[in-house]
């Protein structure tokens, strides 16, 4: 291995459904498995839900949740999973203009055929 990778991850702690836990850098695949995600007309799961699974880990630095998990982190509180979300995305450094365009999407997303809106478990 390259004296340069797999370096120590620097990991921020973060307090979520009343216990403490560590946010840690995506690694490169997670980050794109993430904007595949996002780039779908219909995403499977919520970019949020997939950001937590992949930088949630506990003070071993084991992951807290498995992809079995994103179908129930779905469902969650926006308030929590964006606990752990405006972290990874400070440590990834997603731009304003990423955000912008992920909160355009979800909109989109979210209109109904009558062009009334519904209100999405993740709202951004």
């Amino acid at each position: 291995m390259h004296k340069l990778l797999g370096k120590a991850q620097k990991l921020e702690p973060v307090q979520v459904w009343g216990e403490s836990f560590f946010v840690r850098r995506l690694s490169g695949l997670a980050r794109e498995l993430i904007q595949i995600e996002r780039d779908k007309d219909r995403p499977r799961h919520s970019w949020r839900a997939l950001t937590v699974r992949h930088s949630l880990v506990d003070k071993d630095g084991v992951f807290v949740f498995s992809d079995t998990d994103l179908d129930d982190l779905d469902q969650e509180p926006a308030n929590e999973l964006d606990k752990v979300c405006r972290i990874a995305n400070t440590i990834i450094e997603i731009t304003p203009e990423e955000v912008a365009e992920l909160k355009k999407r979800l909109a989109i997303l979210t209109e109904t055929s009558s062009g009334d809106t519904v209100s999405p478990s993740v709202a951004p």
